[in-house]
């Protein structure tokens, strides 16, 4: 019952129609990859199988971020294997000589919805759950704060399918959805304080949980500010009870770092053995150039995603690699409206503030970037790409206040005509920006028309807001206060639907794979690892179940990436180990350096390479190089690939000491049979967190140089690994802790709502019973009808 009447409220007629409405746009936007018309599968797009040149209607990609694929789909992939096998994804030995998954983060490996992440169809349901998700909560957020269904509604619309989720589709997006839900758990645990109902902290706990587990940390820290910001204004602003709310929102806080606790235990085991890179403090005054401000408001203005080139200069490509997401210009428009209301005053400051401060700091403003930078971690955050859901959704409220204030004709006209020319004055600024980029740019034929159709677009919305404010303010009789209400909220909804859908005429059409290779590497490889100088990209490894020397990832060991700058590719950059990279392009190749350290490779487990069927690099050094010796042999070649075969690579397990006989049972378990002592080695990196059993025995694993080792005696010995962070187990029972405690509150206040009014029926009194009308007499009278509460007569 508690279930049903909980999908009543949900279905009430208030929110039927508005709920339908932000589905439906959702789907919508989705519906040219469900029909298969287009596809963002990452398979196709970056793992370099493809045999023919893609078909799209608009040059560039789909999304921005290629991690999408190396990263999201391949780990997730691999989670949802682990998973479903009965493992918990504590470890990826498929990357570079074996790597922490749920310490990684961005696989996500404690996030429910990863476990669609099967196929290309699941990959693309998992986007939707989550724009479904960022409307609805936004709706309902916006709906406890009072505001009507038309500004919910179009705000709803606005953030499921907001700038941020429309460009990434990597670990970055999945926390975002989390954050109008937390807001709206701040909401009822304000509601609930002030009507002195118990708990009301429950959905703020799994909000944050979510947003921890999700995969990217920045973009939860970030948007946990917010939170606190929020939070913080409305308790400040309750007129009473402010104890209450603060002891809920800390209940809430506390719940939520539990159910998080299984990924960030992880994390921070890893993170003082892991390189993070430019995380190390070199984001600390990291900013956008002024024609990204432009790019906020223009979002196409400067082109497709990547669709253009910069001749001369590498800017288009700069402004693309760094962005983070946009702002509709009707959303901006509304926004300025919103920021002179007078309800929620506190609230429209502080979200004014927000999005005031953080585009600052995004667009390089150096005092504002000095003071944040104060605030714990802000030296390793790239502020400047990830805080863009935050600001996104302060402006979305704001939108959504202004809206319904012209609603309520609480917006003088004069107002509603300043907000349309600032934002056109802001549209003709941007477009200012991106024209002479774009006369020098390279990819398309006629660069402007972009510059042209944004302009258009963003132009026509403003106006059409503008003009369905002044109808809603001057119309006299409800029909024309109507009219001018659906205008504004269509208007914003509208815009929102072309903005995301946009992308998909990059998208290419579907079109196979070459699956074979994968098929032989999956048939030959065994416990050994392969390279690639381009095709198979990594981590797709991970996602086809194949060990896989290159790794491209974020953070990476640092014993692994010491190891590939000092024995496998001194001309590259560990993190993004691909076999295509160079830091250098005037020292030696991809394929040169492989050459140069084969035997390294070799060492390391490395049994094939992958090539193009070209037989060269991306910079056109052939492989193998001529005079190679022991030469390599050609063992799988098609139109697309060609697979060589190492002459001598090592064995995953292998000993010294006395002789002994091997038999392995996949990479976790061996069988060690010695005539004496001896050492077990294994070709897996070594980490706080392993162990080995020895017969029946616990045992220390050994480093020995990047590999694992452990010691053996003599007979038969059966020796298996296992990796689990330290303290990872106790985070499992903390997040089963929190878990439980959200159930039982739960369970337990049905109960006691159920028993009061069980108790509240009994101490009613009966109705007294109701008079006993006689019949009549009449044949056509309607009371000769027989009625249940009417005394019959047994005689007939």
């Amino acid at each position: 019952m508690p279930l049903r009447n909980w999908v009543d409220r949900l279905g009430a007629r208030t929110h039927r129609v508005p709920l339908a409405i932000i589905g439906l746009a959702v789907l919508a936007v989705n519906m040219p990859t469900l029909l298969h018309i287009v596809t963002t599968n990452p398979v196709q797009l970056y793992a370099d199988l493809q045999a023919t040149a893609p078909r799209q209607a608009l040059p560039g990609f789909p999304i921005i971020d290629p991690n999408a694929g190396f990263i999201t789909l391949s780990l997730g992939h691999l989670v949802t294997t682990d998973w479903l096998h009965g493992h918990v994804p504590w470890w990826n030995p498929y990357e570079g000589l074996g790597s922490p998954l749920a310490g990684e983060m961005q696989a996500a490996a404690f996030f429910p919805p990863v476990l669609l992440l099967q196929s290309a169809v699941g990959f693309v349901v998992f986007h939707i759950l989550l724009e479904l998700v960022a409307g609805c909560a936004t709706y309902f957020l916006l709906q406890r704060l009072g505001l009507g269904r038309a500004a919910s509604t179009a705000g709803g619309v606005a953030f499921g399918l907001c700038g941020t989720l429309a460009w990434f589709e990597h670990a970055t997006a999945n926390p975002v959805a989390f954050l109008p839900l937390a807001l709206l758990g701040v909401e009822l645990a304000r509601d609930a304080s002030l009507a002195s109902r118990r708990h009301g902290w429950r959905l703020l706990a799994v909000a944050l949980g979510l947003s921890i587990v999700a995969g990217f940390p920045e973009v939860a820290y970030l948007n946990g500010l917010l939170v606190v910001v929020w939070a913080g204004v409305r308790l400040f602003t309750l007129p009473a009870r402010r104890r209450a709310m603060a002891v809920k929102l800390a209940q809430g806080g506390a719940v939520g770092l539990l159910l998080g606790a299984p990924a960030l235990v992880a994390f921070l085991d890893y993170l003082p053995h892991a390189d993070v890179g430019n995380h190390a403090g070199a984001f600390a005054d990291g900013s956008l150039p002024i024609q990204s401000l432009a790019q906020t408001i223009l979002p196409y203005g400067f082109g497709p995603i990547f669709g253009l080139q910069s001749h001369g200069s590498s800017l288009l490509t700069l402004m693309w690699s760094n962005t983070g997401g946009y702002l509709d210009a009707t959303l901006v428009t509304c926004a300025l409206m919103g920021l002179l209301g007078s309800r929620c005053r506190g609230l429209r400051i502080a979200l004014g503030l927000w999005v005031l401060a953080a585009m600052s700091k995004t667009f390089g403003v150096a005092a504002v970037s000095h003071l944040l930078n104060h605030l714990p971690g802000f030296h390793s955050l790239a502020f400047y790409r990830y805080s863009q859901s935050s600001w996104e959704l302060a402006v979305i409220v704001l939108a959504a206040f202004g809206i319904d204030d012209m609603v309520r004709r609480s917006v003088r006209p004069v107002v509603i005509v300043g907000a349309g020319v600032v934002a056109l004055g802001a549209i003709a600024w941007a477009a200012g920006q991106a024209w002479p980029v774009l006369a020098t740019s390279q990819g398309y034929a006629h660069p402007h028309s972009f510059t042209a159709a944004s302009v258009l677009l963003a132009a026509l919305g403003v106006v059409v807001v503008v003009t369905g404010g002044l109808i809603s303010y001057a119309g006299r009789k409800p029909r024309g206060r109507r009219i001018g209400r659906l205008l504004v909220a269509g208007a914003v909804a509208a815009e929102a639907v072309v903005l995301f859908a946009a992308p998909a005429l990059s998208a290419p059409r579907p079109a196979p794979s070459d699956m074979a290779v994968v098929h032989f590497l999956q048939r030959h490889l065994g416990l050994s690892r392969f390279a690639t100088l381009g095709p198979v990209q990594p981590n797709f490894g991970s996602f086809f179940g194949l060990a896989e020397i290159n790794v491209n990832d974020l953070p990476v060991p640092k014993d692994f990436t010491r190891y590939i700058t000092k024995s496998l590719d001194d001309n590259t950059d560990p993190l993004i180990f691909t076999g295509t990279t160079e830091t250098d392009p005037a020292g030696l190749s991809p394929a040169q350096e492989l050459a140069r350290h084969l035997a390294a490779y070799e060492a390391a487990g490395v049994k094939f390479v992958v090539t193009s069927a070209a037989g060269v690099d991306v910079t056109g050094s052939p492989w193998p190089p001529a005079g190679l010796t022991p030469a390599p042999r050609r063992v799988y070649a098609d139109s697309t690939v060609d697979v060589w075969r190492l002459p001598t690579p090592a064995p995953f397990f292998s000993t010294t000491g006395a002789p002994c006989a091997l038999r392995s049972a996949g990479v976790a378990a061996v069988t060690v049979t010695c005539s004496g002592a001896a050492v077990l080695h294994r070709l897996e990196l070594p980490m706080p967190g392993w162990r080995a059993q020895v017969g029946s025995s616990n045992v220390t694993v050994r480093s020995a140089g990047p590999f694992q080792s452990v010691a053996v005696g003599s007979g038969t010995t059966r020796v298996t690994f296992s990796f689990t962070p330290p303290y990872g187990n106790a985070a499992l029972v903390a997040a089963l802790v929190g878990l439980a405690s959200i159930l039982s509150t739960f369970v337990l206040g049905r109960w006691r709502r159920g028993r009061h009014r069980r108790q509240t029926d009994l101490t009613q009194p009966e109705p007294e019973p109701e008079p006993v009308t006689p019949y009549a007499t009449s044949s056509g009278s309607d009371h000769s009808r027989s009625s249940p509460s009417a005394p019959t007569n047994a005689a007939g």
